[in-house]
């Protein structure tokens, strides 16, 4: 249906046929999960960073493959060949993708349908905005989720039902013991990521909003050219050649005072595993005068080397 036979319709039909063209009743096509995917992945600078693996089942297994010790040795001579103990092997393991359930539901109002779809389809225009929003609150659970939460909103909220990035970084742990993000523990983290980690220089720190501001301001009080740039780019002053990325959704615990945490990791690092079978149904009400959209969707969420990553906790947020 084209958008010029939309406008053709009266508000009436279109509403229909817009209710009607959702209503598959089942599995989204695949090149529209794949559409929605990327739109949501988008979303955000740091879900846009970090390594997607689409799922072609519930669960997935990514091989890793690690060399930990020196591969290169010396020549043993003509005619005699390395010993047993002196081949190399690799040291490898898993890392175990198991996608939980997401659901989204919404109520579109007939007005809402008939004022706001001339000129494109509404599909896609509703998908679009649709998974916008799920990508910015998908990375809230990419960050936040927690297997220990007991709190009922958040369990409600689904961040219950796995580990998110944070959880899982436990090797590299700095203790800001409530102080402002400063240089000094931006370079504590970043030195606690062994080089053979860092050296591709993909890593950046990943922070709070008001924590990002605080290290703008410190060197934005520099009387430098560095401080001039501080105050008039968009972007964060970066630290040790590493790029410091403000995370809207990063979880911030109010106390006194309010503390927040940061990471040190390539984003890459960093694994959403997408369940590629999406599912999308629309009910047609018009006793309550629009139609209800349901959509169930699965994710995962991993580290691939949670020792490539640092963790700054108890970073002071407030005054």
């Amino acid at each position: 249906m084209s958008a010029k036979s939309l406008r053709q319709m009266t508000s009436e039909q279109r509403t229909d046929f817009l209710a009607s063209a959702l209503s598959s009743g089942g599995e989204l096509p695949t090149e529209v999960a794949s559409q929605f995917i990327e739109i949501a992945q988008n979303a955000t600078p740091l879900l846009a960073g970090c390594r997607v693996e689409p799922m072609a089942s519930k669960t997935k297994k990514l091989p890793k493959i690690l060399f930990a010790s020196r591969v290169v040795r010396a020549d043993p001579g003509d005619g005699a060949a390395l010993g047993s103990s002196q081949r190399i092997a690799p040291t490898t393991s898993e890392v175990t993708l198991n996608a939980k359930v997401i659901e989204v539901e919404g109520f579109l109002g007939y007005t809402a349908l008939e004022d706001n779809v001339e000129g494109e389809m509404f599909e896609e225009t509703y998908l679009r905005l649709l998974a916008e929003k799920v990508g910015v609150d998908l990375e809230e659970m990419a960050l936040m989720s927690d297997t220990d939460i007991v709190d009922a909103t958040l369990v409600a909220h689904g961040m219950a039902q796995q580990d998110g990035w944070l959880k899982r970084i436990t090797s590299n742990v700095v203790n800001a013991s409530n102080a402002y993000l400063s240089r000094e523990l931006l370079e504590q983290a970043r030195s606690s990521v062994r080089l053979k980690f860092r050296r591709m220089n993909r890593h950046g720190f990943y922070v709070a909003e008001k924590a990002g501001d605080h290290w703008r301001n410190i060197v934005a009080d520099r009387a430098t050219a560095t401080g001039d740039r501080a105050l008039e780019s968009v972007d964060l002053p970066v630290c040790g050649g590493s790029k410091v990325i403000q995370v809207g959704n990063m979880p911030v615990t109010t106390g006194t005072p309010d503390v927040s945490t940061a990471i040190f990791t390539d984003p890459k690092n960093l694994i959403l595993g997408w369940y590629k079978k999406m599912t999308i149904k629309v009910v047609d009400e018009p006793w309550n005068g629009g139609v209800h959209v349901y959509i169930r969707m699965r994710a995962a969420f991993s580290v691939e080397q949670e020792n490539a990553a640092a963790k700054i906790s108890a970073l002071r947020e407030t005054a």
